[in-house]
């Protein structure tokens, strides 16, 4: 590459019908992130000129390196043209997909396309418009009447020449691929979209109409910014290099069957590699998605029946490189959810906004979370699960300049698996600092907060598998306490009170009748504790502070052929619900750096996991414990009856956040997008005069804004009878 820009060039190319300039709002937000955007102008009279017209705006890019080049409907046509040494990755988005020899109409024969049919108006001059009146709900029938009406009067006529001629070259068959399918979609089948996915090295899949560039823009340019990252600075940075999935032998180790070692195995299998995932518990879910919740016992994870959540940021992962995992998740109950949906309530966020659908994630209890990941991993190719196999040691050859290199593990049951690489997910309670130790490795680098919060959590379920009205912030920080409010599947939710561990006064929240007087006292919170039947006692959590430990010590890494990730990594604080997304997104950073790497270098490899994983997930570990560390100390004032006060800009910051999110939309939605994990807060606060606001609405506020108890008050209530 010859540009020092951050991102590759992104190439858009419009559909039938349409111009360049139905890609405005994507090219515009793409440019404000910093990406260099092409945009095409189809419309020349045949499939060649197109693609000619197509490969003239790619070259205004190519200084960036190969492109990723997106096209939508028959824009699809244009992109499988376009020259293999100036594509990165291929983006089909509810577009066409021809094989040389086949043409974009010819694709259609044969399929429904009766709503597009009767749209067509032909006229003498050999082409086609659309009908206004019926073209609105043709194309974009997710917008309301006012965007549906201003998108069709962009369009324009259409010479079907181009059409019917026959694809002369098909460059998705040698360039990575990824193809969006639009399950709503009139204009083009989802079932024909579903067979062009089928040779997609990617499938995503979207509840959208043909218009998907207008009615999910947001995901449109969150799709691309992925795929055009070329720096380590991106979360979700993309490899374009295709994975011949026929032609690897590397045998792939992963200790621990949770939610993150699932993750991270099937993502590796289907990058081709033998994986084996080892976890020490037995047994299963059982086959009904309500038994991985009653029956299904895990002792090797203490927090296996506390309260989680899947971010949106996991579910758009998860969308994106494991949509099966999707499919499992609602076969096991998991049920839908936007975490906004409370807060259009609120007089001053006013309402839904195209863009909003990005908040939306699937909500279900942990057991059921990870039933539905070990049915998709069953069904992954290349991947072995094998449960009661406990590791009781690491297995290792030799040591580069006194650095152990393991080569496998050592069961509980003595025998040796050997593998190319081993990964601990082993969480929050990994033995592998002790395993180390014992095969003469140094002592990983650890950073470990002396405090942290206890969890006192309840489960409930309502008679009719409803859930109770959804709050317009789910997550309240009050004197003494935080308050949060997590919803599950199969009509059941969770409410969770979190409390300073040094703060022994609140440890009667133990005892179910003191939990229920207690959550009774916070008004906005107070019916998610009451509208349905408790299904659990208080379930109580404890050694949740912060942790951290490193592979790499002063630049090298202590042990090679071994890596650790999600919670054998570090540990967070669960009143965030970040741990699971962090966990998963760590998981796809290590697929990329395998991708980008391979594994034969074992010292590289460590060394570049260890500096992609501090570029992009250390910071959000480093905020979320220094949160801890303030919101102890607030919490030791409230006890003290003192308030609390420190000059670090970065608590005060977020102190106004809070007090401002509900008066703001823009603050909302910057807040919601961190919360969330889809973007990071230094985007977020480089928004043109979201921080003037978020100072303006939040200095001065109340300490704790939401209605509650003081301390005192609390206090009386716990002790009554």
């Amino acid at each position: 590459m010859t540009s020092s820009s951050s991102y590759r060039g992104v190439l858009l190319v419009h559909g039938a019908w349409h111009t360049g300039k139905a890609w405005d709002g994507v090219a515009a937000e793409l440019r404000a992130r910093g990406v260099p955007v092409a945009v095409a102008e189809l419309h020349r009279g045949s499939l060649a000129a197109d693609v000619a017209a197509a490969e003239a705006a790619l070259d205004e890019i190519m200084e960036f390196g190969p492109a990723i080049v997106c096209g939508h409907s028959y824009g699809g046509a244009i992109i499988s043209g376009l020259p293999e040494a100036k594509v990165a990755h291929l983006v089909y988005l509810a577009a066409v997909m021809p094989d040389i020899g086949e043409s974009a109409l010819g694709l259609l024969a044969g399929v429904p396309t009766g709503e597009l049919s009767a749209a067509m108006v032909g006229d003498p001059f050999g082409t086609t418009s659309l009908d206004p009146e019926r073209a609105g709900m043709l194309l974009h029938s997710h917008l309301d009447e006012e965007q549906r009406a201003a998108h069709v009067a962009e369009l324009v006529p259409q010479d079907m020449a181009a059409g019917h001629e026959p694809a002369t070259s098909a460059t998705w068959r040698s360039r990575p691929s990824t193809y969006v399918v639009c399950s709503d979609d009139r204009a083009m089948d989802p079932d024909l979209q579903r067979r062009f996915a089928d040779f997609a090295t990617h499938t995503v899949t979207w509840d959208s109409d043909h218009g998907a560039i207008a009615s999910h823009e947001t995901d449109t340019v969150e799709l691309l910014l992925r795929l055009a990252a070329v720096t380590p600075e991106s979360l979700l940075a993309a490899n374009p290099t295709r994975i011949d999935k026929t032609d690897h032998t590397t045998h792939i180790l992963v200790l621990g069957g949770g939610i993150v070692g699932l993750t991270a195995a099937m993502l590796l299998a289907r990058d081709g590699h033998r994986v084996t995932l080892l976890d020490k518990d037995s047994g299963s879910a059982g086959s009904e998605p309500e038994s991985a919740w009653e029956q299904w016992r895990r002792p090797g994870v203490n927090q296996f029946r506390h309260p989680h959540l899947l971010l949106p940021g996991a579910y758009r992962l998860l969308v994106r490189e494991l949509p099966d995992v999707i499919e499992a998740l609602t076969a096991s109950g998991a049920r839908p959810h936007n975490m906004l949906d409370g807060t259009y309530e609120v007089a001053a966020i006013g309402g839904r906004v195209p863009g909003d659908e990005r908040f939306g994630t699937l909500a279900a209890r942990r057991p059921v979370i990870e039933e539905g990941l070990g049915v998709a991993a069953a069904r992954t190719p290349g991947l072995t699960v094998r449960r009661g196999t406990p590791v009781t040691g690491l297995l290792a050859d030799g040591a580069a300049g006194g650095v152990p290199r393991v080569v496998g593990v050592l069961t509980g049951h003595g025998e040796e698996i050997r593998a190319d690489l081993v990964i601990d997910a082993l969480g929050r309670n990994s033995p592998m600092s002790k395993l180390l130790s014992d095969i003469g490795a140094t002592e990983p680098a650890q950073q470990r907060q002396e405090t942290g919060f206890l969890g006192y959590s309840r489960y409930f379920r309502s008679a009719d598998g409803s859930l109770p009205a959804q709050l317009a912030w789910p997550l309240e920080h009050h004197d003494s306490l935080t308050v949060v409010t997590i919803p599950g599947d199969a009509g059941t939710w969770a409410v969770a009170i979190f409390v300073s561990g040094r703060d022994r006064a609140l440890r009667a929240l133990s005892d179910p009748a003191t939990w229920q007087r207690v959550a009774a006292l916070y008004p906005n919170m107070a019916h998610w504790a009451s509208a349905g039947e408790p299904i659990t006692g208080v379930l109580a959590m404890s050694g949740i502070e912060a942790k951290h430990r490193s592979l790499v010590v002063d630049g090298r890494p202590v042990v090679t052929g071994l890596v650790s990730i999600g919670d054998a990594w570090a540990t967070t604080n669960p009143i965030f619900g970040m741990g699971i997304t962090m966990g998963m997104f760590h998981a796809e950073l290590l697929r990329d750096v395998v991708r980008e790497l391979g594994i034969d270098d074992k010292e590289k490899l460590a060394s570049r996991f260890d500096e992609v994983t501090d570029a992009t997930l250390k910071p959000v570990y480093q905020g979320v414990a220094d949160w801890d560390h303030h919101r102890l100390a607030q919490i030791d004032g409230d006890i003290a009856g003192v308030a609390y006060e420190t000059d670090d800009p970065e608590w005060n910051l977020r102190q106004a956040m809070e007090a401002a999110k509900l008066r703001d939309p823009e603050v909302m939605r910057g807040l919601s997008d961190i919360g969330a994990m889809l973007r990071g807060a230094d985007e977020v606060l480089a928004t043109p005069g979201l921080l003037d606001r978020i100072i303006e609405l939040g200095a001065g506020a109340a300490r704790y804004p939401e209605p509650g108890p003081s301390r005192a008050e609390l206090l009386a209530v716990l002790g009554g009878e």
